[in-house]
Formats: structure tokens, sequence, C-alpha cells
């Protein structure tokens, strides 16, 4: 069940100017023990604050664009129950939107890090991650991961 999560294609929007989106991956690493783990990071490149509507302490759950197969990203403030001990995939079929639209400013020369664990999507009838490629599109960008096997 080992798999491996890489990144390629990161893209900003061009509608926000001054703001540059990163992707890495701290564990790329999908085992029974644990899933992938990737950061996002926003940078204000410019002279003026940018304001993002994310909550770094607590960023929402971020879908690939395909439900099917398709990947969840979910930071820990989620915690979900995986459905089984050999596949990273949550039960619940769907998570609570925050009631709140935060406004999260981001002063020139700041960077901001939301952190996400890689989930299979609950979605999908798929009981694990499955590999290929899966793009995203978060606040103002868009990325591809992919998960291959080991």
């Amino acid at each position: 069940m080992q798999k491996t999560v890489s990144v390629k294609d990161v893209v900003t929007s061009t509608e926000t100017e001054n703001l540059e989106i990163e992707v890495d991956i701290p564990n790329a690493e999908i085992t029974a023990n644990a899933t992938a783990h990737i950061r996002i990071s926003y940078t204000n490149n410019g002279s003026e604050s940018i304001e993002l509507n994310i909550d770094p302490d607590a960023p929402t759950p971020l879908p690939s664009t395909e439900e099917e197969p398709g990947l969840v990203l979910l930071s820990d403030a989620y915690d979900p129950t995986r459905a089984s001990d050999e596949c990273w995939k949550p039960e619940e079929e769907s998570f609570p939107e925050p009631a709140v639209v935060n406004q999260y400013a981001i002063e020139p020369g700041q960077t901001v890090k939301l952190e996400y664990d890689v989930w299979a999507n609950p979605q999908q009838e798929a009981s694990c991650i499955d590999p290929g490629e899966y793009e995203f599109e978060p606040m103002d960008g868009e990325f591809v991961l992919i998960v291959e096997d080991e």
C-alpha cells in the first residue's frame, strides 16, 4: 500500500498581483501508519496588504477538482476517523463549512502557510487513495498532486 506524493504545475492566479503560491511536501509517503503531508504557502511580494479568504489556524478542506477518483486535503482541525485501518479515507461524507467567512490579511513580505494531510475523497467509491494525477484549485491558484505506487 506504500505510495508517494509529488507536486507539479503550481500556478498563481494573475488576478491577485504580488501573491505567490508555493506547494511543498514535508512528508511524501502514504503508508498504513501515516499519510502524506503538504504545505501551501502564500507570500505577499508587493507593498500593499492582501486579504484572502483563508484561516491559517483551521484551513477548510480542499477537494480535488475531480471527485471520482478524488482526494481531499484536510487540516488537523478536522481530524476525521478513518473508514479502515488500511486506507486514508474518512468515514464522513462531508465536512462542516465555517459559519463565518475569514478575511486574513497578508502583509508585505509576509508568508502564510496552510498545513494539510492527503486523504481519499469520501464521496468516491474507491476505498483508498488511487495512483494518478489530481488537480487542486486553492485560493488564487492551482496545482497538481501526483500519487504513485512505490
